[in-house]
């Protein structure tokens, strides 16, 4: 869906296909196989979120309490750092980008629980080099603070951004999914700033409608 909009395709009717319906589906059967943690739940908040679609009130609950309403940083895998910072990241892109439904919905304690976790990804930061883990961990965790407006300083953006550059071998971070990851990043922009694109998008067909499958 992320993909689609950023190239001003609609979503609606992809090969016969109404992907809004089907994420919704989606959210509201997770947690299920091969869709089962938060990483992957806030991506697809994210991706509606972006595309400006409605949220129902449950999945927006949900992204809130996370796995452990108790402790809004609470992640399963323990002491995997890169994965906890990664999963927070995106929970907090998510919670940014739909930030007005939740308040709309009245979704309790939506901006306490915003902040909490805000805080416990500037607390992983390394003091040493200014990275949040590994590359793909340190991108999302510039790319949530930045959704987030928190100002660079905080967060040693001068050191931070050095260290994720030096990652980098002839334009590759360690794989397609770990470059795809970091790529927004790059652009100096973030998962969540995609819902502003349909902004800028030509009044024309967009290029697989144009070229559809026989």
């Amino acid at each position: 869906m992320l993909s689609l909009q950023s190239v001003c395709c609609p979503i609606d009717d992809f090969y016969g296909v109404n992907l809004g319906c089907t994420m919704t589906n989606v959210l509201r059967n997770f947690p299920e196989e091969n869709f089962n943690n938060f990483f992957q739940y806030s991506f697809a908040i994210l991706s509606m979120c972006s595309l400006q679609a409605d949220i129902f009130w449950k999945a927006l609950w949900k992204l809130a309490e996370g796995s452990d309403k108790s402790d809004p940083c609470y992640s399963p895998f323990g002491d995997d750092s890169d994965n906890n910072i990664s999963i927070l990241s995106m929970q907090v892109m998510a919670m940014v980008c739909s930030r007005g439904q939740a308040i709309d919905k009245n979704v309790p304690n939506w901006d306490s629980i915003l902040s909490t976790r805000i805080q416990c990804i500037l607390d992983k930061q390394n003091d040493d080099d200014g990275s949040f883990g590994n590359a793909t961990s340190t991108a999302l965790a510039i790319q949530a603070l930045t959704a987030a407006s928190i100002d660079p300083t905080r967060w040693s953006c001068n050191q931070t951004v050095p260290w994720l550059l030096k990652q980098q071998t002839n334009g590759d971070f360690g794989g397609i999914d770990a470059t795809a990851q970091i790529l927004p990043f790059l652009y100096c922009s973030n998962f969540g700033s995609l819902r502003n694109t349909t902004i800028d998008c030509p009044e024309c067909e967009c290029y697989i409608h144009r070229h559809k499958r026989l």
